[in-house]
């Protein structure tokens, strides 16, 4: 054993001699490239040698990494982009240099260059439809809390914010659990209730985020009934070390630490912890226990090896394995309530070639969710526990055939969830579920079929025509089920089986010429919703006529939408400004529509159904930008249409949000603006009536101002953050809403 010891030590030993002895024959150069006006890096620049087969493209930061043999020492070092002056720099000075500047230049050719990018968005796989791409480019100077405070600005989507900090997002009049909110194509919905909160999310791991706003999604399923949100981490940091740290009103405070290290520029690991912590006093008390405190906890971790890293195959090949912890702790002394979440996932996710053939994203994940409600007011008290554990495997393949792209995938869920529900409430009727153990199994499969037809008109280059077909199989199954000793009658809970076929239609034309560029779409497609779990033990589960349903009506829709966007270079005398419109028209029909409503003294969600409800709208978003990229403004507006209030409870029909900023010389400064119209809901007392609630309309502004200092590779950043200083303050439940706010934020990365 000793002497196999000795040999494998001495063939270690030649091994890194002879790796040293090659690195010594080659010259690394690495570094960033950034614009010479705004400091920004600037992605998919071209670097290479003239006349050798060397070179790399900058990545999302504008980050390089490039190794050259020692023998091209006399050769210049070219940095290539369409919208900047070309640079050349001798390979003796780049490899002292670290930051590489470019200076942007007017688009005089009369031809678009069209440069593919390695990470497309991940939803544009599906269907074509209305889709917002968030950069992170455009986030990161404004000094947002969170995911759900960022998404906010967006006007078509609309943020509810409980008392206890939590934000879900809902899109269209839906439900929050109508939105699927996915991490790197990873679902993160817990599997009870469909719901995610966005609160916890850290927007300093974030690379962009991908929204698509409608319900005729094929590849996401029943689960994204309104829309999806999938927030794409990143996986190649800028940086070795990030620290930063936020303080600001009800006594908030925030660290995030973030590392991240890269070897040989293929392996990447990175880990990330974010802690924070409020309080908020009620306005209508002075007692020193009339507060709500929240501290929260944020983990992730990543290993990703990149396949594709300097391949001719623009295509994304990687393996990554992504692990993703939340833990709350709400507290609210004075209504004695306490709540408890933890969320933990870990998923292994393959791109790239199975068996000789390409296209493949495999992703398997294990996710676990516990959430425990303890409540004592004067009409009683309540107490909810919930432990939920989920299971997913998803197969996607991707292939091309002359002008078809076919998309086909396979996908499975189990579900396992343990439910306790103990409650003694004064005057409450109807039969609780105490105990509950629920088994849930998900099959889907989904077929896209996209017809790409070329055209041979100068402006118009192409029209698609897609095609999906998706089925479903719902199993639940319910053991140990007990009840409450209340003298209502106490409904059946039966095993149940769930199927469902979907087909859709869409088609997408696209056209420019030199200045002008053109895209439209349009959508046809029926779709259904399967009930969560929790909607299943929600007690009580009435229809409009307040007859009890023990057997749950699915519920449906038939949805339809067109849209348009124009972009357009107008060239000037002094620069080059690019303007964007964005229009899009959409109509929905419900059937058995689900909604939310509470009994007085119980914060908990019950759900019932209407029997029909139809909304309609309009969403516009034009912007603009001049000066090279320096300035940017932007207006949007949703206008939607709703057959009655009670089957869209407490959801704006009217939001307008408008953004001005200015980045120059490592500053930058924004102007956000927002309104939103009033919001009609309905509380149903113990007997089972129901009474209006209106919460009334607001608007307000925020204002960011941030500066970065940079020294090579360090890089210095200040925020300072004011959330609605026109102050159109509400207040609900002695809790205020739309209040102003101070944040100041400081970080160090390297």
């Amino acid at each position: 054993m000793k002497k196999g010891f000795i040999h494998k030590l001495v063939l270690l030993v030649l091994f890194l001699f002879y790796a040293q002895s090659i690195l010594a024959q080659s010259i690394v150069i690495k570094g960033i490239v950034r614009n010479a006006e705004t400091k920004e890096g600037i992605p998919e620049v071209n670097i290479y040698l003239p006349d050798y087969p060397v070179g790399t493209t900058s990545g999302e930061e504008g980050w390089f990494y490039l190794k050259i043999p020692a023998s091209h020492q006399t050769h210049f070092l070219v940095f290539d982009h369409i919208a900047f002056d070309t640079l050349h720099v001798p390979l003796k000075t780049a490899v002292k240099q670290h930051v590489f500047n470019l200076h942007s230049k007017y688009i005089n050719s009369s031809e678009i260059q069209v440069t593919a990018t390695r990470n497309p968005a991940e939803i544009l796989k599906d269907l074509p439809q209305s889709v917002t791409v968030i950069d992170a480019k455009n986030f990161d100077v404004q000094g947002y809390l969170d995911t759900g405070d960022l998404l906010a600005s967006e006007q078509s989507i609309q943020i509810e914010e409980d008392y206890n900090g939590k934000k879900t997002a809902v899109m269209r009049g839906g439900n929050p659990e109508d939105v699927s909110v996915m991490f790197n194509g990873i679902k993160l919905n817990s599997a009870y209730d469909n719901i995610f909160d966005l609160s916890t999310l850290n927007l300093g791991d974030v690379e962009k985020i991908e929204v698509i706003k409608g319900s005729n999604t094929a590849l996401y399923g029943a689960d994204a009934f309104s829309g999806v949100i999938n927030v794409v981490p990143r996986l190649y940091k800028d940086y070795t070390v990030r620290f930063q740290q936020k303080i600001g009103t009800y006594a908030s405070g925030e660290w995030n630490l973030q590392l991240s290290h890269n070897f040989f520029n293929r392996l990447n690991v990175s880990a990330s912890v974010k802690k924070s912590g409020s309080k908020r006093f009620y306005a209508d008390s002075t007692g020193s226990d009339a507060f709500i405190k929240t501290d929260a906890a944020y983990y992730t971790g990543s290993i990703v090896y990149d396949f594709s890293k300097n391949s001719v195959d623009s295509s994304e090949k990687n393996i990554s394995l992504t692990y993703l912890s939340t833990d709350q702790n709400f507290s609210n002394r004075y209504y004695n309530e306490e709540v408890k979440t933890f969320n933990q996932l870990l998923s292994l996710r393959y791109l790239g070639d199975i068996a000789g053939l390409s296209g493949f994203d495999v992703n398997g994940t294990i996710q676990k969710n516990k959430n425990t409600h303890d409540l004592t007011v004067a009409g009683g008290a309540l107490f909810r526990n919930f432990e939920n554990e989920v299971a997913s495997l998803n197969l996607e393949h991707r292939f091309k055939v002359n002008i078809f792209e076919i998309l086909n995938a396979l996908q499975t869920e189990h579900s396992r969830l343990d439910f306790r529900d103990q409650r003694i409430i004064a005057g409450e009727e109807e039969a609780v579920i105490s105990k509950a153990e629920f088994d849930r199994k998900k099959y889907g499969f989904v077929s896209v079929l996209k017809l790409h037809v070329p055209t041979e008109t100068d402006f118009y280059k192409y029209t698609d025509f897609d095609l999906s077909y998706r089925y479903d199989q719902v199993s639940n199954g319910y053991r140990n089920v007990e009840y409450q000793q209340i003298a209502a009658p106490q409904p059946s809970l039966n095993n149940q089986v769930w199927k469902s076929s979907i087909l859709k239609f869409a088609a997408y034309f696209s056209g420019r010429n030199k200045d002008l560029s053109l895209n439209g779409f349009l959508n046809y497609g029926k779709n259904v919703k399967f009930p969560t779990m929790y909607q299943q033990l929600s007690s009580p589960f009435t229809s409009e006529t307040g007859d009890p349903t023990p057997d749950i009506i699915l519920e449906r829709s038939r949805s339809f939408e067109l849209g348009a966007s124009v972009s357009k270079n107008v060239k000037t005398d002094a620069d080059v400004v690019d303007k964007k419109l964005q229009v899009s028209y959409f109509r929905i029909y419900y059937y058995n529509k689900y909604r939310i409503f509470y009994l007085p003294e119980i914060p908990v969600p019950f759900y019932d159904t209407i029997a029909d409800a139809e909304i309609s709208g309009v969403e516009a978003k034009a912007s603009s930008q001049g000066w090279g990229g320096i300035i940017n403004y932007s207006f949007g507006v949703s206008r939607y249409f709703i057959s009655e209030p009670s089957a869209f409870p407490f959801k704006s029909d009217l939001k307008i949000v408008g953004d001005f900023l200015l980045n120059y010389a490592g500053f930058v400064f924004q102007l956000h603006g927002f309104k939103e119209s009033e919001q009609t809901g309905f509380v149903r007392n113990l007997d089972g009536e129901f009474s209006e609630t209106v919460l009334p309309g607001f608007m307000n502004m925020d204002f960011h101002l941030k500066k970065t200092l940079t020294f090579g590779r360090l890089k210095l950043f200040s925020n300072i953050s004011v959330r609605n200083f026109l102050e159109d303050k509400t207040e609900l439940g002695g809790i205020a809403l739309h209040d102003r706010r101070f944040y100041v934020t400081v970080g160090v990365q390297y």
